[in-house]
């Protein structure tokens, strides 16, 4: 098919607009990750000034009770050290020469 002087002289600016086109099509990715970048910096500029809220289950209600043994405290009473210190005294009785023999 040959191609009309008309022809000739409407395709100049038609591949203007292909290269426009073409560029715009190839700017895109990059402009995408321009706006990207943009919004996260934002985002994370209102954070840093903004009060952050924790949830409820984040942090433990510590329990301050005399009953229960908490971080420094109170481990309620000292039978362990008393059942010790009987059972090194039985062992000292039974030292010191007893003998108890039934028939």
């Amino acid at each position: 098919m040959p191609i009309t002087p008309i022809e000739v002289a409407s395709m100049a600016p038609k591949s203007q607009e292909v290269s426009n086109y073409k560029h715009q099509e190839s700017q895109k990715p990059i402009n995408d990750q321009i706006l990207i970048h943009d919004k996260l910096s934002h985002e994370v500029k209102q954070n840093s000034q903004q009060a952050v809220k924790t949830a409820k289950g984040e942090n433990k209600e510590y329990r301050y009770d005399a009953k229960e043994k908490g971080n420094n405290s109170y481990s309620g009473s000292n039978s362990k050290k008393k059942k010790k210190e009987e059972s090194k005294e039985e062992k000292n009785k039974m030292k010191s020469g007893s003998i108890d023999i039934r028939i």
